[in-house]
């Protein structure tokens, strides 16, 4: 039985970190591209205009830390939202026109924590 090649095959060299890389470049054009609202940033000040939004841990980056330390951030523009524009971020001083409108705890996000701790806000544009 003779054996075809799909020409939209995988070349076995992509089919396990160069799958992720494709997917990895293909989340950083989207979100830069279409919306380039949303960067990550090494873990410390966060520019003006800007919400911490999330983070994690990145071993080959930011410092390379061998333990667990969350120093990569994502965050997200705010400065430029709609009136009534609703955003979830981590926990943390409210812009001035914003206004909380909720709060949770989520063990996977904004510090990690492991008891219940309000760690993540949701945000209402005011003004």
């Amino acid at each position: 039985m003779e054996s075809h090649k799909s020409p939209f095959a995988i070349p076995s060299y992509m089919r396990t970190n160069g799958l992720v890389l494709t997917l990895v470049f293909l989340l950083v054009v989207c979100t830069n591209v279409v919306y380039g609202q949303i960067q990550t940033i090494c873990a410390g000040p966060i520019p003006a205009g800007w919400l911490k939004t999330n983070d994690a841990w990145s071993p080959t980056s930011c410092g390379n830390p061998t333990m667990i330390t969350y120093n990569v951030w994502t965050i997200e523009r705010y400065d430029n939202k709609p009136i009534g524009a609703i955003m979830t971020v981590c926990n943390q001083t409210v812009p001035s026109g914003w206004a909380t409108i909720n709060t949770s705890w989520n063990p996977l996000t904004c510090g990690h924590p492991t008891s219940n701790v309000k760690n993540v806000i949701q945000i209402k544009r005011l003004n």
